[in-house]
């Protein structure tokens, strides 16, 4: 058993997103009870699920709401893929930067070259 739980990925976010959305269409006007005895899936898990209140969604969790809505969990879990965002290289960017703005402040015209505290600043690590 895990000691800590997943935190929600974008993945995760964009799964329960979409699969709400399904049910919501579906024309057979699911609620939570039926969807429990569709799925298997307990219906406070379920509410917990697809607010987003609860832990992520676990592989039998994710494979039985597919099934729900008539998709296949392969299909699903490529389409998710796919439309992931790319990491934030901006903000990595801009942290090796800053970096190298504090370890080498002679290379950059920036006002901690006459700033008494330059020294200082330079060697105070960032948290």
């Amino acid at each position: 058993m895990a000691l800590k739980g997943r935190t929600w990925s974008d993945v995760d976010k964009r799964f329960v997103v979409y699969i709400n959305r399904r049910i919501k269409e579906d024309p057979r006007k699911l609620s939570l009870r039926t969807i429990e005895r569709l799925t298997g899936i307990k219906h406070g898990r379920l509410g917990g699920l697809l607010n987003m209140t609860a832990g992520v969604p676990t592989i039998d969790e994710f494979i039985g709401l597919c099934r729900l809505v008539g998709l296949e969990a392969s299909s699903v879990m490529r389409m998710l893929e796919t439309t992931a965002e790319e990491p934030n290289t901006r903000a990595d960017g801009l942290d090796k930067l800053l970096d190298q703005v504090a370890a080498h402040p002679e290379d950059f015209d920036i006002a901690a070259l006459h700033d008494p505290n330059a020294a200082m600043e330079r060697e105070t690590p960032r948290d």
